[in-house]
């Protein structure tokens, strides 16, 4: 049975992937961040372990995007 924090994290989950396929990195980065935080929060190791590979992915194309700027600033 889903918690109602499950059923927040997977409509962030969503949010986040629409987010991702918009090219809105910064955006679903921190979806997936919270989504992750929620889960934890919660104890369920398994929705954490789906939240990991989009916020993966958002996080490299972030850098792939900053690596192609050729304009970094630390």
């Amino acid at each position: 049975m889903a918690t109602v924090k499950s059923t927040s994290v997977n409509s962030l989950m969503s949010k986040a992937q629409q987010a991702l396929s918009r090219n809105h990195w910064f955006e679903a980065e921190r979806l997936c961040a919270r989504g992750l935080d929620m889960s934890r929060s919660e104890g369920d190791f398994n929705l954490m372990a789906r939240i990991l590979l989009p916020l993966q992915e958002a996080r490299r194309q972030r850098m792939q995007a900053a690596l192609d700027s050729r304009k970094l600033v630390i």
